[in-house]
């Protein structure tokens, strides 16, 4: 079955680059042409982040619309945005009013500090000069005074647009690839809200536990099979099965 999109992006995490995205490519539809850029401030744009006053996902959206998707005219989008990239994608939608899919990797939505891997990344940025301006202004320090709930749930009920959020369920460990994993950034109270606020107010949104990672949900082979074949098929992620 050929996919009815034919353009996508994929987003990559805080502190992280392209790099971290590529490997994803063998798994994906090839009959879309993928983007995979450098958010600004890391990777190959690392030099550039003094051209930005703030570094919140949607001024960061701003600078990658103009950057990258300005050119590129699709009928439909996908975008794949792990963690940083997650709330990224979801103001790329507002911002551009795109019609297609989000698939949304473990998205920080509520950076309160309330997970031990949210404790451990607000160290790491600490100690990089991008990473401090990405805790003050994406994060809020990790304090509970931002979420992004509100900015997902109004994207997706939008009906041009299928959200999909996967969710991992495992704390800091090392999978069969030898990745280390820092454990998913949404405690379990927030997940249930998250499912029930999908159940409850937004058909345009559907959320997946993903029970084989953490942090890191789009590095395992069967849910990038599962979000392949979910492209393709044109269907939610939950009714799709490997």
């Amino acid at each position: 079955m050929t996919s009815l999109i034919t353009q996508g992006i994929l987003l990559h995490g805080a502190l992280l680059s392209r790099a971290s995205m590529i490997p994803l490519l063998s798994y994906l539809p090839g009959d879309i042409s993928w983007l995979v850029p450098d958010l600004i401030g890391h990777g190959q744009c690392r030099d550039r982040q003094g051209l930005m006053l703030r570094m919140d996902p949607a001024a960061i959206a701003r600078e990658l619309s103009d950057r990258v998707m300005h050119s590129h005219d699709a009928h439909r989008w996908v975008i794949i945005g792990h963690s940083l990239g997650a709330l990224v994608a979801i103001e790329l939608a507002h911002l551009l009013g795109l019609r297609g899919r989000l698939f949304l990797g473990d998205p920080p939505l509520w950076p309160c500090g309330d997970t031990q891997s949210q404790q451990e990344a607000k160290i790491a940025l600490q100690q990089d000069s991008v990473g401090q301006r990405l805790l003050s202004d994406s994060f809020a320090n990790f304090d509970g005074t931002i979420h992004y709930g509100s900015r997902l749930f109004s994207i997706a009920a939008d009906s041009r647009l299928m959200v999909d959020v996967v969710v991992g369920l495992l704390g800091r460990h090392q999978n069969a690839a030898g990745l280390n994993d820092c454990g998913t950034f949404i405690s379990e109270s927030h997940r249930r809200s998250l499912i029930s606020w999908a159940e409850q107010h937004t058909t345009g949104l559907s959320v997946v536990e993903h029970g084989a990672a953490g942090h890191f949900v789009f590095h395992d082979m069967s849910m990038l099979m599962r979000i392949s074949r979910a492209i393709e098929q044109d269907k939610p992620l939950t009714d799709v099965v490997i």
